[in-house]
């Protein structure tokens, strides 16, 4: 009997898994989990959120979620930098606006002030939802953050200012955190307790600024400029 495998050759073995995705179809995934995860961590917090419900409203296995972010907390930690990255440009972008050293600073705060009240999601997502560390060698966001080390800004701010009289406070790291206290407080109320009738949150954010700064030992008159 005459073989047929001469008639019939070999088939192709075919690839096995699902095709390698484009760098812009990973990028439209990431994307789409940012930006469920950014909504989800804003309105629940984070015990509030699972992994398994980010890859739902993202429409994307479980599995795939894991592929780019392999925990919660990375997820988060990817949601930190990007936000405190956007900060920091935008601090950046105000600190050539004033002329004197204490205006200066005055627009580094506002500018500050006026990221996060655009932005009250993120806020949320960053200020009211504590880091939790896995392991001891994995560090809290706040002391290992790139991003957030770019605020030193604030700093490079301040001791101009202290150096030519405006600010009689010293302390540079005092005066950063009293700062941060102020514009924090004023924010946190704005932003997390919406049912109470604040003043208009620019004004309310500028005039704690002004009394702050003066009480760190700015001229009594000190008033920062409204903005159109």
């Amino acid at each position: 009997m005459t073989s047929n495998s001469s008639h019939n050759p070999p088939k192709t073995p075919r690839g096995r898994g699902r095709p390698k995705q484009s760098t812009e179809e990973r990028t439209s995934v990431q994307a789409d989990i940012i930006r469920v995860a950014r909504k989800l961590f804003a309105e629940n917090g984070y015990d509030g959120v699972s992994m398994r419900r980010v890859a739902e409203q993202a429409a994307c296995a479980p599995s795939a979620l894991y592929r780019y972010f392999p925990s919660k907390r990375a997820l988060l930690r990817f949601i930190w930098e990007e936000i405190f990255a956007d900060l920091a440009e935008h601090l950046r972008g105000s600190a050539h606006a004033a002329t004197s050293p204490l205006a200066q600073l005055g627009d580094i705060s506002l500018a500050y002030l006026d990221f996060w009240l655009m932005r009250p999601d993120d806020f949320r997502s960053i200020f009211l939802i504590q880091d939790r560390a896995d392991t001891d060698a994995d560090g809290f966001f706040a002391q290992t953050s790139k991003a957030v080390q770019d605020l030193n800004v604030f700093t490079q701010a301040i001791q101009p200012a202290q150096d030519d009289g405006s600010l009689t406070q010293r302390d540079t790291a005092l005066v950063r955190d009293i700062l941060f206290s102020a514009l924090q407080g004023a924010l946190m109320n704005v932003i997390t307790i919406p049912e109470y009738a604040w003043v208009d949150p620019t004004q309310l954010g500028r005039l704690t600024l002004e009394v702050t700064l003066r009480g760190l030992g700015a001229p009594a008159d000190f008033s920062l400029a409204e903005k159109a």
